[in-house]
């Protein structure tokens, strides 16, 4: 019997090389895309939570035939821990916001989003600020700030607007009060992303995500898209709270 012996031979260096660069080069094409496609989702999910509190919302409006302001009324039930943000158990009345009473009333299961972030900052109405217009039949709409929430949170404050230049949202002209979701701390592609979904498509004298941004906090937009992006349904600050970035203000339902 005869011995046979192999001649096959293995990869050069230089083929290895190569194999290595088309990898690497395939990696970097890919890998983007794959960023962008998880975050996509994670929009798009964060939209479908806005949706449930909309729906929360218009349950809480059909039991009430209201929407309390934040800290004007107690939580139901004798105990309450906040499942969110600092987990207070049985706040005090005037610390109570909007998700607490829709969370203790089994109308909203919990308060949980995939983008921004998920602090513990203790929880009190005055990190939160939704200002007046001076004339609610006037041409200028209100301002938001947030001074130190660090998680998402549903709120519910005073605003009489009884014009359209003075709503602070496309949907909530002739408010005496306002229901918003709040998303502090976001990333620019990621605000971006969740103005897009809520108040998009825009037109394309648009150019991209920073130019969306700047003019969304500006508000100073002109051409068709002008009164998506500097009023719409998704009001974009810079961030005020310990997380930077930018805050995301969504409207939810209004009284």
């Amino acid at each position: 019997m005869k011995l046979k012996i192999s001649t096959s031979k293995g990869f050069s260096l230089i083929e290895m090389i190569g194999v290595l660069a088309i990898i690497g080069i395939l990696a970097s094409v890919v890998a983007p895309k794959v960023f962008d496609a998880i975050r996509d989702a994670k929009i798009t999910a964060a939209v479908g939570v806005l949706q449930t509190i909309k729906s929360s919302c218009t349950d809480y409006a059909r039991k009430y035939n209201l929407f309390p302001e934040d800290g004007n009324k107690i939580w139901v039930g004798t105990t309450y821990r906040r499942p969110y943000g600092d987990n207070a158990t049985d706040p005090a009345q005037a610390a109570t916001n909007f998700a607490d009473l829709l969370v203790s009333e089994g109308i909203l299961e919990k308060l949980v989003l995939p983008i921004g972030p998920s602090g513990t900052t203790a929880w009190s109405t005055a990190l939160i600020d939704l200002t007046e217009p001076a004339d609610p039949y006037g041409t200028a709409s209100g301002v938001f700030s947030n001074t130190g929430v660090d998680y998402p949170v549903v709120c519910c404050r005073q605003y009489r607007s009884l014009s359209t230049g003075s709503r602070i949202f496309a949907s909530a002209q002739n408010s005496t009060r306002v229901v918003f979701l709040v998303i502090p701390g976001l990333t620019i592609l990621e605000a971006v992303g969740i103005k897009t979904k809520v108040d998009g498509p825009f037109a394309e004298d648009i150019n991209g995500a920073p130019d969306i941004l700047a003019r969304t906090i500006a508000r100073d937009a002109t051409g068709r898209s002008a009164d998506a992006i500097n009023n719409g349904n998704c009001r974009l600050v810079n961030g005020g709270g310990p997380s930077g970035g930018t805050d995301a203000f969504l409207y939810v339902a209004h009284e």
